[in-house]
């Protein structure tokens, strides 16, 4: 799909693509998590894609609002095109991760003491 439709991956940002044309700006801007995608670009742009995925694959709900919850990240693009994403919603989902003290001293003389340091 990322090569059928001219998509490029976004470095560092995992399951992030953005298609622009001849490396002009960017068109359209796509976050996939596992089968849901948020998209962002204009409505054209957008009804491109729609239809090019579609075509490929079975496609549920797809909407555009300006607000919307993608993976219990509330997100709304006001009146004046700002964005605002609130991360509350998931944020309560987290719980602390318990080391205990034989886990923590394991954790500590591996290789990934360099981020206690």
């Amino acid at each position: 799909m990322i090569d059928t439709y001219g998509l490029y991956i976004v470095p560092r940002l995992p399951q992030t693509f953005v298609y622009r044309c001849e490396q002009g700006p960017p068109r359209l801007l796509i976050a996939k998590v596992v089968d849901d995608f948020l998209v962002a670009g204009s409505c054209t742009e957008i009804s491109n894609f729609r239809k090019a995925i579609s075509d490929r694959f079975e496609v549920g709900r797809f909407s555009q609002d300006t607000s919307l919850v993608f993976n219990r990240l509330n997100i709304k693009q006001h009146a004046n095109g700002d964005i605002e994403i609130s991360v509350e919603e998931y944020m309560d989902t987290m719980s602390p991760l318990k080391l205990y003290r034989a886990r923590n001293h394991a954790l500590r003389s591996s290789n990934l003491t360099r981020f206690w340091d």
